[in-house]
């Protein structure tokens, strides 16, 4: 199938996003502790903890219900 090579390179940029989100959770962790008084950090960790929420969920679409339709041709 023309698409089997861009779904392979995605699923492996997926392994590698994983651990970026993972970082950027513990960085949203931090200026949660560190910005609970002041409000444009509790903010930033917010959105943060947002942005990763949503990253998971489209990486968690293209893998369970996307890309296994791409490979098995359908």
């Amino acid at each position: 199938s023309v698409y089997l090579p861009p779904v392979v390179t995605v699923i492996e940029e997926h392994q590698h996003h994983e651990e970026e989100i993972e970082r950027v959770k513990k960085l949203a962790d931090q200026l949660s502790k560190k910005g609970g008084f002041i409000p444009v950090l509790a903010r930033l960790s917010y959105k943060l903890r947002q942005l990763t929420n949503d990253l998971e969920e489209h990486m968690q679409i293209e893998s369970e219900l996307l890309f296994p339709r791409i490979l098995k041709g359908n």
